[in-house]
């Protein structure tokens, strides 16, 4: 069994912005991409693998990050379509940072020497567990169709430095979902 990677994001210095890509099934019609500065709201079909279909819901198109306030939320839904209603399913969290920090990038590449946000990213799923990055695992599982609600939340401290003109804060987190057999 693949799993279906449903969606990833990026940030900008002070504005959370959604990628969304499903390299699991790329081709025509799989998948859509958002980057920085485009605005990344509504609902959206992320794809379908083994008979489950996934759709992410929520607006991550300006996420400021203040540090004056304790922590920075951002709301979403994961919409979860089942094959039939006694389909055990999984989602499950990773991320592409070893600190899960957001990470300085340059729009191209990682940069020598980047500055980090001082605090990892958690994401916490409404009746799930608490996902802290780098750690991943588990965010939710179920049986048949279902709509969780999910957040991701975001601390930071005085020490985080506003980036220059073209500089973002970046970090790719992944939601894999699987069917068990």
């Amino acid at each position: 069994m693949k799993p279906l990677q449903l969606f990833s994001f990026a940030a900008a210095a002070t504005v959370l912005v959604l990628m969304i890509i499903n390299s699991a099934h790329a081709g025509p019609g799989f998948g859509l991409e958002r980057a920085p500065g485009q605005p990344a709201c509504g609902s959206i079909l992320l794809g379908v693998g083994d008979g489950i279909s996934v759709t992410v819901s929520g607006d991550f198109s300006l996420w400021s990050l203040d540090p004056r306030e304790s922590l920075s939320i951002k709301s979403g839904t994961v919409i979860v379509d089942a094959p039939d209603e006694s389909s055990n399913w999984t989602v499950v969290l990773s991320c592409d940072s070893p600190s899960g920090q957001l990470t300085e990038y340059n729009g191209s590449q990682n940069i020598p020497y980047p500055r980090k946000i001082s605090f990892p990213l958690r994401v916490r799923a409404e009746g799930g567990n608490t996902v802290d990055l780098p750690a991943g695992g588990e965010l939710i599982s179920g049986q048949g169709d279902a709509a969780v609600s999910f957040s991701l939340e975001q601390r930071t401290s005085w020490y985080d430095q506003p980036l220059p003109d073209g500089r973002v804060y970046r970090m790719v987190v992944t939601f894999i979902s699987s069917i068990e057999p």
